[in-house]
């Protein structure tokens, strides 16, 4: 039951710090994500990890099993996808090494790397009771320079998914 209570922690921790940066975006730079876009390796590889390591903070001790219901759970509440197989994807892709699906889980590390060292705060623990990110260092401008460099770029230049 504990695990329960944590992956929906989990979840709607990283619901509430990626769904308003995809916000963003479809308002701003990108205007619209082809949904293709959202299963490249790369794409795969980036929001999987990030949703895990933004739920992996706000509930430490998830367990594999808890972590890949949450990780699929966010991806659908975040993209909007409720069909696509996605946790299958996740799987397939680390099982089989894929260097695009790697290169996104390193710049998911990267992208929350360089938020702390920004001084960017919007993790889990700031949340407000509401979801909504705030407190000391908040920094939306960073946050969306970085957003655009990991997200943005691989919409712009994503195609066709790739197995």
């Amino acid at each position: 039951m504990w695990q329960l209570l944590r992956a929906r922690r989990g979840k709607k921790a990283a619901v509430a710090f990626i769904a308003p940066l995809v916000a963003a975006s479809r308002h701003g730079a990108l205007r619209e994500i082809p949904e293709r876009a959202w299963l490249t390796p790369y794409m795969v590889g980036f929001m999987g990890m990030l949703i895990s390591l933004v739920a992996q903070r706000a509930a430490s001790g998830l367990n594999s099993d808890v972590l890949g219901i949450v990780q699929v759970e966010a991806w659908r509440s975040i993209t909007g996808d409720k069909q696509h197989p996605i946790g299958e994807d996740i799987c397939l892709l680390s099982t089989d090494g894929n260097h695009e699906f790697e290169d996104g889980c390193s710049s998911a590390r990267r992208f929350l790397a360089a938020l702390d060292e920004a001084g960017v705060h919007m993790y889990p623990d700031v949340l407000s009771h509401h979801g909504e990110a705030h407190g000391a260092g908040f920094d939306h401008s960073t946050a969306q320079t970085l957003w655009a460099d990991y997200f943005e770029a691989h919409i712009d230049s994503s195609s066709e998914p790739q197995g």
